[in-house]
């Protein structure tokens, strides 16, 4: 089978931090709260969203879209991926970024690789270029089957045509939306179901490139 399209989380998986983290830790502020409340159900994504941004915006100020795009600067491209994406791109496969992250970081991981597409969660910023609690939440980890379909009925493209790549839980629903998975083998990615197993993300090529 031909593939045509892939799609791909991006914290952990093409880049090696989460970008979340990234920002939290930045700030000074350790980590979220409220994730954990989240990832059991007792909370919707975009009350999650809410939460810690007014949580920086309390502790911090309001946000500076300079001091996301500089911690955007900083994030590791994850080993292979530039090969891989360059690989797909000689074989006409399209590739789709869909993450929770931010655009800032979403845009710099874009730039690296060439990627097609991206979906990402965005704060939105006034004339001073300060965000003060308004936000985009496009994305939720849990339902990222949504964009995938989304994306598939735009290009026209089976999902039997079609792959996604992650690294935890939170990519499970993205996995069933496509016609294979795979899953980078670690510790955040126990328990998945339904995804290959792969240690590295060149280890890709091996599935869906044509002999």
């Amino acid at each position: 089978m031909r593939f045509k399209l892939g799609f791909f989380d991006m914290d952990g998986t093409l880049i090696v931090e989460n970008s979340w983290d990234l920002l939290y830790r930045g700030l000074g502020l350790g980590e979220s709260p409220w994730l954990a409340e989240y990832a059991s159900g007792k909370i919707s994504y975009r009350k999650l969203f809410e939460l810690d941004l007014n949580h920086w915006i309390k502790e911090k100020g309001p946000i500076n879209r300079a001091f996301v795009g500089k911690t955007a600067e900083t994030v590791t491209i994850a080993p292979g991926s530039k090969e891989l994406f360059s690989v797909l791109r000689e074989h006409g496969i399209r590739t789709v970024i869909v993450t929770a992250g931010l655009k800032e970081f979403a845009e710099r991981v874009v730039r690296e690789l060439g990627a097609d597409e991206a979906y990402y969660n965005e704060l939105l910023y006034d004339s001073d270029n300060l965000c003060k609690g308004k936000f985009i939440d496009r994305v939720d980890p849990l339902r990222k089957w949504e964009i995938v379909e989304h994306v598939l009925r735009k290009f026209n493209v089976a999902k039997e045509e079609s792959f996604s790549v992650g690294d935890t839980h939170y990519d499970e629903s993205m996995f069933r939306a496509t016609g294979s998975a795979f899953i980078l083998d670690g510790p955040d990615g126990a328990g998945v179901s339904g995804a290959v197993k792969i240690k590295n993300l060149k280890e890709i090529l091996n599935y869906v490139i044509e002999k």
